[in-house]
């Protein structure tokens, strides 16, 4: 249900018992107000240029969950008073302050409210400085359990990545130290999980006499073999 209306009366302040009270912005606000979300999550538009501008919420919402992706995608999203206000899709809150994301530092306060929500909801992007957000990286913030688990998914990965980079310089007979521009050590490094620059992998797909697309997807063909393996 999508309501137009002038004036509007929001619910309680944050901390009431109602998850859908929690959106901070002012209980009365008034002047022409272009739609309200449905009632089950009682989210207002206020100020635009507080809030983002895109596709109509309620799509965004049920597109996500249709997917079943609503715990990985974005409904709405403000920035109030130096912090991040986010709402899932599962309608899941998450307050983030803006000091405790490297990637706004310096940024104007006023730029900051200038975010916007993909189409999809799969990231915020700041059209200042060119910045996108996901859900994860913004949960990586402000949630111990999240960064554990995370960091050791990218432990892992990087473990088959390295598996991967061995077995195709090892499929081509290369040795470590034949790779010009790098040292043995360095692919040592790589083979055992430390994820490389884009330009260091260009000197291995030079060294494989590829171009970096065939030596990637090369890459990616052993990861998934690896992967396999360990199921």
């Amino acid at each position: 249900m999508i309501c137009i209306a002038k004036e509007i009366i929001a619910p309680s302040p944050v901390g009431a018992a109602s998850a859908s009270s929690w959106w901070p912005w002012p209980r009365k606000l008034r002047g022409p107000v272009s739609a309200v979300p449905f009632s089950q999550t009682c989210l207002r538009v206020a100020d635009p240029q507080n809030v983002h501008h895109g596709p109509p919420l309620p799509t965004r919402v049920l597109n996500a969950w249709e997917m079943g992706a609503e715990n990985e995608l974005i409904a709405e999203a403000s920035v109030t008073g130096g912090v991040l206000f986010v709402l899932s899709c599962a309608l899941e809150r998450l307050d983030v302050p803006i000091r405790k994301i490297p990637a706004l530092a310096g940024i104007r306060a006023d730029d900051l409210r200038l975010l916007e929500v993909s189409p999809d909801g799969g990231y915020l992007h700041w059209p200042r400085g060119d910045i996108h957000l996901d859900l994860g990286s913004l949960r990586y913030v402000i949630d111990p359990v999240w960064r554990a688990k995370a960091d050791a998914a990218r432990v892992g990965h990087h473990e088959q990545f390295g598996n991967a980079v061995r077995a195709v310089r090892e499929a081509r007979r290369i040795p470590q130290n034949a790779i010009e521009g790098l040292s043995a050590r360095h692919v040592r490094r790589i083979e055992r999980g430390m994820f490389p620059k884009v330009a260091t992998l260009r000197l291995l797909a030079r060294a494989h006499g590829m171009e970096l697309d065939h030596y990637l997807t090369a890459v990616a063909a052993e990861a998934e073999r690896y992967e396999s393996l360990r199921e």
